[in-house]
C-alpha cells in the first residue's frame, strides 16, 4: 500500500498587540503544549531589514487560529507568510548541569533575541524556528517532572531522582510538555556576515544559560529549516 501523502503546513502571520504580556504568551504556549490534537506546530520569528515577523505553521487550520485569537486578545492573524530560504542553519540543544530555566527569564531572552534580530540590514534575514512535535501528558506523582521551559519543550532531559533536589521534586505535580527542536537560520551576502549575525543571535539565546543549562549549536543543512523537517 502506498503511504498517504502528508498535508503541507499552513502558515499564518501573527501581529500581536503590543506590549504583549508575558502571562499571555506563556498561556498560549501552555495551551499548545497541552492540546495534542493540534498536531505538529511550528513557531517562527523572522527578521529582515530590522523588522520582525511572527508566524505559525500547522495542519490544524482554523482550530489553531481560533486558539490564538482566544488567548491573545487583539492579535491579528492573516494567512500566508514570506519564508525565503536561508544560507546557513544551526540546530540548538541544551544540556542540564544543575538547576532549571525559570519561566521568568523568558522575557529577558525574548528581548535580547529581538534586539539581535533588529540589526539585520536590507537583503538580510535571521530566523528562529521552534518545532513542537509529540506531546507528553503529565506523569503520576512520585516521578520527577519538568519544571523549566527547556524541559517542557523537550530540549533537555528531566533530571535524576537522586539527591536532595530529586527528593524535593517527587511530590510536585507534572505538566504537559512536548518534543521540540530549535533551529536558527541566516541569509546574508557573505559567509562572514552570516557568521556574525548567527553569533549575535546565539549570544542572545545564551541568556538562558546558568548553573543549570548550557547551550550547544551545531551546523545543519539549511534545507532542514526551510522545509521544517523533523
Amino acid at each position: 500500500m502506498m503511504a498517504r501523502p502528508t498535508r503541507p503546513l499552513v502558515w499564518h502571520q501573527l501581529q500581536f498587540a503590543l506590549p504583549l504580556a508575558q502571562d499571555t504568551a506563556v498561556g498560549l504556549v501552555e495551551r499548545i503544549l497541552a492540546d495534542g490534537s493540534l498536531g505538529r506546530v511550528v513557531l517562527e520569528l523572522r527578521a529582515a531589514g530590522g523588522q520582525a515577523v511572527w508566524a505559525v505553521g500547522s495542519r490544524a487550520g482554523e482550530r489553531l487560529v481560533s486558539v490564538v485569537r482566544e488567548l491573545v486578545p487583539g492579535c491579528r492573524v492573516s494567512r500566508g507568510v514570506s519564508r525565503r530560504t536561508v544560507d546557513q542553519a544551526v540546530v540548538v540543544s541544551a544540556r542540564p548541569v544543575g538547576t532549571l530555566l525559570a519561566t521568568e527569564r523568558l522575557a529577558a531572552v525574548v528581548r535580547a533575541v529581538l534586539a539581535a534580530m533588529a540589526v539585520t540590514a536590507e537583503g538580510e534575514e535571521l530566523v528562529v524556528q521552534l518545532q513542537l512535535g509529540r506531546r507528553f501528558a503529565p506523569e503520576a506523582l512520585g516521578r520527577v517532572e519538568p519544571q523549566g521551559w527547556l524541559e517542557l519543550l523537550g530540549l533537555v532531559p528531566i533530571p535524576s531522582l537522586s539527591g536532595e533536589r530529586g527528593r524535593r521534586m517527587r511530590a510536585q505535580v507534572g505538566r504537559h510538555r512536548a518534543a521540540a527542536s530549535l533551529r536558527l537560520g541566516v541569509r546574508a551576502a557573505s559567509p562572514l556576515r552570516q557568521r556574525t549575525l548567527l553569533q549575535g543571535l546565539l549570544g542572545a539565546l545564551r541568556l538562558v544559560e546558568g548553573p543549570g543549562v548550557r547551550l550547544r549549536a551545531r551546523t545543519e543543512h539549511p534545507a532542514k529549516l526551510d522545509s521544517v523537517r523533523r
